[in-house]
């Protein structure tokens, strides 16, 4: 939420590409219907659609995961274990040098309503979670940290339960790590 707004939304284009560029995607060709879906939304033209399934070209992907986004036979795989940690600790360090010049002059603010398994960048709505309002905090790492335990809080589950397998507590952790805010808050609920 704050973290990654933060991190990717207030990044150059440069910034945006270096985040993403650890993220490569797969296609799966025995999942493969060759719908043709992910040629279509692929911004940077890295997939064709060859006899079997469509083929990405990893020196042309730019990470972006629209592929994934639009494929709904779960065809398109991602490793996340061997890009996840990369990818989150680049966002959490763009945020924080975007946190650095505001320094008590930022409020975060992340809105819990139509949550998703999939960035709200990609095309798409499938809920994984009822809507449950808005958290407002100075620090970006608290704020997120909060986020992720009401969603556990309010479905009962895991977020790996109802999205996908990753460590999704990771960029909270790194960014307490390397001393950029707090797991550490207090929810005040107001009517």
């Amino acid at each position: 939420c704050a973290l990654k707004n933060m991190g990717m939304g207030c990044s150059s284009r440069k910034g945006k590409m270096a985040q993403h560029s650890t993220a490569k995607p797969k296609i799966k060709a025995k999942a493969c219907t060759r719908c043709g879906m992910c040629v279509k939304w692929c911004p940077a033209s890295a997939i064709t659609m060859e006899e079997k399934s469509a083929v990405i070209d990893s020196s042309k992907c730019i990470g972006c995961g629209q592929c994934l986004a639009v494929c709904r036979f779960d065809a398109v795989v991602y490793n996340w274990g061997a890009t996840y940690e990369d990818l989150q600790k680049k966002v959490t360090e763009h945020a924080w040098g975007v946190a650095l010049s505001k320094q008590d002059k930022m409020i975060c603010i992340n809105v819990l309503t139509r949550i998703s398994k999939d960035c709200d960048c990609m095309t798409g709505f499938d809920p994984i979670a009822p809507d449950i309002g808005i958290l407002v905090s100075r620090d970006p790492v608290a704020v997120d940290a909060a986020s992720l335990d009401l969603v556990e809080e309010r479905t009962g589950k895991k977020l790996s339960e109802i999205a996908y397998n990753i460590p999704y507590r990771f960029q909270v952790e790194y960014a307490r790590e390397i001393g950029f805010g707090t797991l550490d808050y207090e929810l005040v609920t107001t009517s």
